[in-house]
């Protein structure tokens, strides 16, 4: 700013003007004093009475304003005076015209000086003007860097947006708003398309305004209903709840410490947010009373994890440079609006930076989530790591949703790393799934099943398949037609199928044309009848096929199991493979491993192993001693030393049972 110069402005000099004010002056006095000669001088004849009526006339003027308009406007040539007279009297109107100049020069230099005076107090008072509005603005300075910085800070700050909060405490006791801190931690509400409607909210302190909690003050703590458009939501509605415990985990997450809750405690739908030492309570302010949704929501959340974001109402900075602006009365318009415009323009960029800020924040985020879903050892597959994605602490839903879609093909070898067949491993299911399928194909009772139903499948039906069996002799009089109603008739005695009466007959004749010609012809009342009815439902009846349920069910279990090891076998292979080499749970995942591959080498399940183990503890008698002892206790550790002995020593145990039983035992 260029420097003000106050330069002397010299008063005007009138010694001039007033010497001829003086002077002026004589001439009156010496004209009124030629008057009085001419007077005395012709003081006979007429012209002398003309004379000294002038006089008279003259003596009667009292200022030399009348003097001078008497000169102007009288004709003196109309007058019988005398020529002295009249020419003192013309030489007196010279003399008087030059006093009016001489007036006029000291009027016009009154005037000058006036001017002179007015422009030195215009320039003083700019100048004074100018010093004031100087001190105004560098009293701004501070509010006007306060604005700066805290643009750059918080960005657009004061209430950019703040539609999802909404003030009913005009008439509470706490009817103080929130502080900027916390209308910034429950800010998120905004995107959730949520309404918070303070009922109570900051008081100066707790003792002016007669209340017991200090966590109101300061508007540092609101209580508060949640709305969804006109609807307020409430947690006893199932699909409320899920809203109410995001809500809970996001402020908790944003830096909220302190959330009460409950029916008993200010009613359904109506919670405490804020600030204050952390917990939960519900009725009573106890933490014991906390609804069991409140807690798990609370404990849930990452605690002081907020994003970084618009200052939801901050700009207290901002908005006291405004008001200071506004109560200025020095600023031109077009200064004040620069400087107005370079706090908004700073809060642009501070918003600007910001929003970068959190970009690179969830886009770090999502990519360390999807670094440690892909590494994770239980996830196996690209889907268990989208469902590991769908929820990612500090990420908003939308990005969360972008990372969990993303492509990850490129990681697939990451996520299942491929590995060799284990061809010794495979070897021993296939050789025990065969003994298993020889040891059922063995069993007479399946046997005789298996007959029966080549007997129900046969094509041309049960009676012409079992007459394939014998040599039928011409003339019989047996036909596939008949054997077929009689297999029926006898089956249908002794509640068997067709099929199962025709492997009935097939085992008892054996092949002998007349034994089977007996049986079939048989009467109700002949022994023979009785003994084949007999027999087809031991093999065939109630209790028959019960007992061949069972063996079918262990032959599936048996396979399941078979497929359940070479699966678990398999998913911990791949399990130890995305572990770091050398780290302990890598060692501990090849321990299980190489358990696993002993467990199936041996033609057993890992199932078949367990149970071999639970029913040894129980032969010996120690299953109730240990049974509901803490594993890492002393007494626990005393009990399996001894199991241990009592292994080694068992002389009914085979060495490799030993060895199995002292390794389920260990492991």
């Amino acid at each position: 700013m260029a420097r003000l110069t106050i330069e002397q402005v010299k008063a005007p000099d009138f010694s001039a003007s007033s010497e001829m004010l003086a002077r002026a002056n004589q001439s009156f006095n010496t004209g009124i004093d030629s008057a009085k000669g001419i007077l005395e001088q012709y003081n006979a004849g007429q012209q002398a009475k003309g004379d000294q009526a002038l006089v008279g006339v003259l003596a009667g003027l009292s200022s030399e304003e009348e003097l001078a308009n008497f000169l102007q406007t009288t004709d003196l040539s109309q007058m019988n005076i005398s020529d002295t007279m009249r020419q003192n009297i013309l030489g007196a109107r010279s003399d008087i015209l030059g006093n009016n100049a001489t007036r006029q020069s000291t009027v016009n230099a009154a005037d000058a000086n006036s001017r002179a005076n007015a422009g030195e107090g215009r320039v003083a008072a700019e100048y004074a003007d100018g010093v004031a509005a100087r001190d105004e603005l560098r009293a701004l300075t501070p509010a006007y860097v306060g604005a700066l910085a805290e643009g750059q800070t918080y960005g657009r700050g004061p209430n950019t947006n703040q539609d999802w909060l909404a003030y009913d405490n005009q008439g509470a006791t706490r009817n103080d708003p929130l502080s900027p801190e916390l209308v910034q931690s429950m800010s998120f509400l905004g995107d959730m398309g949520i309404t918070m409607r303070v009922t109570s909210g900051g008081q100066e302190n707790n003792t002016d305004q007669g209340t017991g909690s200090t966590r109101h003050n300061h508007g540092n703590a609101a209580d508060a209903d949640f709305y969804i458009g006109d609807r307020k939501l409430d947690w006893n509605n199932p699909q409320d709840l899920p809203i109410f415990q995001q809500i809970v985990t996001q402020a908790r997450a944003n830096g909220v410490t302190g959330i009460g809750a409950g029916d008993d405690y200010m009613g359904a739908g109506r919670m405490h947010v804020g600030f204050g030492n952390p917990g939960v309570w519900g009725a009573d302010g106890q933490g014991t009373n906390a609804p069991d949704w409140l807690t798990a929501a609370y404990n849930g959340a990452p605690a002081g994890t907020a994003p970084i974001s618009r200052n939801g109402t901050g700009g207290q900075a901002a908005a006291a440079f405004t008001a200071a602006l506004q109560a200025g009365t020095r600023m031109a318009p077009d200064q004040a609006a620069a400087l107005f415009n370079s706090v908004l323009d700073q809060q642009a960029t501070g918003q600007g930076l910001i929003d970068a800020a959190e970009a690179k924040r969830q886009t770090e985020l999502g990519a360390a989530a999807t670094r440690d879903a892909i590494l994770n050892p239980n996830n196996l597959s690209p889907d268990a790591v989208t469902r590991d994605l769908l929820s990612i602490d500090g990420v908003s839903a939308a990005n969360t949703l972008a990372t969990a879609g993303q492509d990850r093909s490129a990681f697939n070898g990451v996520i299942a790393p491929a590995l060799t067949p284990d061809t010794e491993v495979n070897a021993a299911l296939a050789r025990t799934g065969a003994a298993d399928a020889a040891a059922a194909g063995n069993d007479p009772l399946a046997r005789s099943f298996a007959l029966a139903e080549t007997f129900d499948t046969a094509e041309g039906g049960a009676g012409q398949a079992l007459m394939s069996q014998f040599d039928v002799p011409e003339g019989s009089g047996l036909d596939p037609a008949y054997v077929d109603r009689r297999l029926q008739a006898m089956a249908d005695d002794a509640g068997v199928s067709k099929g199962e009466m025709a492997a009935t007959i097939s085992s008892m004749a054996q092949g002998n044309y007349e034994y089977f010609a007996r049986m079939l012809n048989a009467t109700s009342d002949e022994e023979i009848y009785a003994d084949t009815l007999s027999i087809a439902d031991r093999d065939f009846g109630a209790e028959a096929k019960a007992t061949l349920e069972t063996q079918r069910g262990e032959q599936s279990r048996r396979e399941a199991d078979r497929a359940s090891a070479e699966l678990q076998l398999s998913t911990a292979r791949t399990r130890a493979a995305k572990l770091p080499a050398g780290s302990d749970a890598r060692r501990a995942a090849d321990a299980e491993i190489a358990n696993l591959r002993d467990t199936i080498l041996r033609g057993m399940t890992p199932q078949e192993r367990e149970q071999n183990l639970v029913d040894y503890i129980s032969k010996i008698g120690m299953g109730s001693r240990l049974q509901g002892l803490d594993p890492d206790s002393a007494e626990f550790f005393r009990a399996m030393s001894q199991l241990e002995e009592t292994i080694k020593t068992d002389s009914t145990l085979t060495a490799n049972e030993k060895e199995l039983l002292l390794r389920d035992i260990r492991g």
